[in-house]
């Protein structure tokens, strides 16, 4: 049944709260395709538990993941609260975006006319 009027802000806040489990999926890809297409590290940070001022149950999960896509170390609680720190091997930028060649087609030079004022 819809509602007449506009929706206030707490409504979607709460509307949404009931679907954040299952988004919980999505954050794991999302995050992950993220890291592969632009080249780089990814911290992907979630609270856990129900806040005091609505009905969302948000479903942690923090994560650190690679330019490959791989997640570095382990994903964190659903429920307990955490504090993940993770060591990232900033070589492995350079050794992806070699292996790639994402940067082997541009053209610089191209773009100076549009850099240079």
């Amino acid at each position: 049944m819809a509602r007449p009027g506009p929706r206030r802000r707490q409504d979607r806040l709460q509307s949404f709260g009931d679907q954040s489990r299952p988004v919980g999926l999505l954050w794991q890809l999302e995050q992950p395709a993220s890291a592969v297409a632009n080249e780089y590290f990814v911290g992907a940070i979630n609270r856990v538990g129900v806040e005091e001022l609505g009905t969302n149950d948000f479903y942690g999960q923090s994560y650190f993941v690679n330019p490959r896509g791989q997640f570095v170390g382990d994903v964190a609680s659903t429920s307990d609260e955490e504090l993940i720190v993770r060591d990232l091997d900033m070589d492995l930028l350079k050794e992806v975006r070699e292996q790639w060649a994402f940067y082997r087609d541009r053209r610089p030079d191209m773009y100076e006319p549009l850099t240079d004022w």
